[in-house]
């Protein structure tokens, strides 16, 4: 029988990061009895898999929190000889327990490469390797990937993002490889204490054991669905999240400690500091506030524009600092804090900055898809917490992020953008929670608008004229702010196409693949550039 079992078998390699504790280690000792060869992924040292049995088991010892981890990865298999691979399970993950303000600069750039840049990393690395047997990618998520946890916020920003890129990255491998999530609930693990929880918090005693997980994941591996979730109870709680965003959000808000009012500074001119300011939406929008009497403090990547734009501002009767930074740099961030330092506290924080790059995954540079995911995603996260370290925000100052519709439709040809704006989104939900009525947010799904940007990104500009004016989004943003709204889908035909993607998404994913995906040649590629 056994030897049957390796016939079946032997040909067939699986990949799992993050074997060396909790779910990937009960997992990886589930997959070892059918015989399958094992590849596996951690950064602690060899000794310990052996001493759990693995003494047949491939490991390769790298930690994911390392930019260069694929690469490691990859020079490893071919050193071993592995060819294909027929499952590569993305299960390791780092965490964080504590309040927004007191995560640290390095700890939210180690959650983001560790849960994000690196499965997106390795994943585009060993694409061939999987294309070659029509394997399979499994990202582990999270339940709390549906949810506004204010003391998790980074941790579930990276998982909704992971979710973002595994859905736009399905519509566009479909035939060639398959693409899978799975959503465990609350697991006895030891990442828990590593992220700081302690069990004064939550008692982490009561969690389903690693084993069951495991058994549930391993079954899920078996069956074609694209996404499931562990567990009766986690269904409920991960489809009440999504169905409910609203409702969950605004409950968990009312449990937050978070202060329900302030005093309003009316003496001094409200000021408001806003990323890619030079040009597009951005530019729209630091003209929009600064003739509703903001002054502004403001970071672009472009010199000349930067310039221009300040100049508009001040024929509008405000003041204006533009400070030329490339947010892809998380050093640029701490020197944006600074520039805002300099002039004191700030009643608005705009993010705006983003870049993007279209084009099929496996034919994108990895080295742009690592730098969408660090302008659009990880600098708002940093200068959020470094603001907030720093005390640079007044008693009623108010959050604006712009992330966009294709958290509703999805983004097939730029799965790393449509993850970096899924993941913003929730991070917006957690931070709103954490803040309270104290400091709003307002989180902006734009759909396509008339800029440069768009025009560069588009594999079809012959209805430009039908997008939306920089202006008109810029105006309805001041209006959403005004009413304290948290949720603004500019323009009504967007609003509908948001309401009925979310209860029937396959046919807008198909519509998206085919607006934007199949017009694109098998080279094609779109260079970054700012909004």
């Amino acid at each position: 029988m056994e030897c049957e079992k390796l016939r079946r078998h032997e040909a067939r390699t699986y990949v799992i990061t993050g074997a060396t504790d909790g779910i990937g280690l009960a997992l990886a000792r589930r997959l070892q009895t059918t015989c399958g060869r094992l590849v596996l992924v951690g950064r602690r040292p060899p000794e310990v898999l052996r001493d759990a049995g693995f003494e047949d088991a491939l490991y390769c010892t790298v930690d994911l929190a390392q930019p260069n981890c694929a690469e490691t990865v990859e020079a490893f298999l071919e050193q071993h000889g592995a060819g294909a691979i027929h499952k590569l399970i993305h299960n390791a993950g780092a965490g964080y327990f504590g309040g927004i303000p007191e995560q640290s600069l390095e700890s939210i750039a180690e959650l983001v490469q560790t849960n994000l840049q690196a499965p997106i990393g390795l994943t585009w690395t060993l694409l061939p390797r999987l294309e070659r047997v029509r394997g399979r990618v499994c990202f582990v998520s999270s339940v709390a990937a549906a949810l506004p946890m204010a003391q998790y916020a980074v941790y579930v920003a990276t998982k909704a993002a992971l979710e973002g890129f595994a859905r736009n990255l399905r519509i566009e491998s479909r035939g060639r490889v398959g693409v899978q999530v799975v959503r465990p609930g609350a697991t006895r693990t030891g990442m828990h204490a590593k992220a700081g929880m302690s069990q004064a918090d939550t008692n982490w005693e009561r969690f389903a054991p690693a084993e069951r997980v495991a058994a549930q994941l391993e079954r899920a591996l078996d069956t074609p669905r694209k996404a499931v979730t562990l567990g009766a109870s986690n269904k409920v709680v991960s489809m009440a999240g999504r169905a409910f965003p609203g409702i969950i959000e605004a409950g968990m808000r009312r449990r937050s400690k978070a202060p329900s009012t302030f005093e309003r500074d009316r003496e001094a001119r409200p000021r408001c500091f806003i990323t890619g300011a030079a040009d597009g939406i951005g530019r729209a929008m630091a003209l929009r506030f600064a003739r509703s009497g903001y002054d502004i403090v403001a970071v672009d990547n472009d010199p000349v524009k930067s310039a221009a734009t300040a100049e508009e501002i001040q024929q509008a009767g405000a003041k204006s600092e533009f400070h030329t930074e490339d947010l892809s740099d998380p050093a640029a961030t701490e020197r944006a804090v600074e520039a805002v330092r300099a002039g004191g506290p700030v009643n608005l924080v705009v993010h705006n900055a983003g870049i993007n790059a279209v084009g099929r995954f496996g034919v994108l540079p990895l080295e742009d898809q690592k730098a969408v995911i660090a302008v659009n995603l990880q600098a708002p996260l940093l200068l959020t917490a470094g603001l907030l370290h720093a005390g640079l925000l007044r008693d009623d100052a108010r959050f604006v992020f712009m992330a966009s519709l294709s958290c509703y439709v999805g983004y097939p040809g730029a799965a790393a953008y449509a993850a970096s704006k899924d993941g913003l989104a929730a991070y917006a939900r957690a931070l709103s929670v954490a803040l309270g009525l104290r400091r709003r947010v307002l989180t902006v799904f734009p759909g396509p608008v008339r800029t440069a940007h768009a025009e560069r990104h588009s594999p079809d500009n012959s209805r430009a004229n039908r997008r939306m004016p920089p202006e008109t989004l810029a105006a309805l943003v001041d209006e959403a702010l005004a009413q304290n709204k948290r949720i603004l889908i500019p323009g009504g035909g967007n609003r509908a196409v948001a309401r009925l993607a979310r209860i029937w998404p396959a046919p807008f994913e198909l519509l998206m693949r085919r607006a934007i995906l199949d017009k694109l040649a098998p080279g094609d590629t779109a260079a970054m550039a700012g909004r």
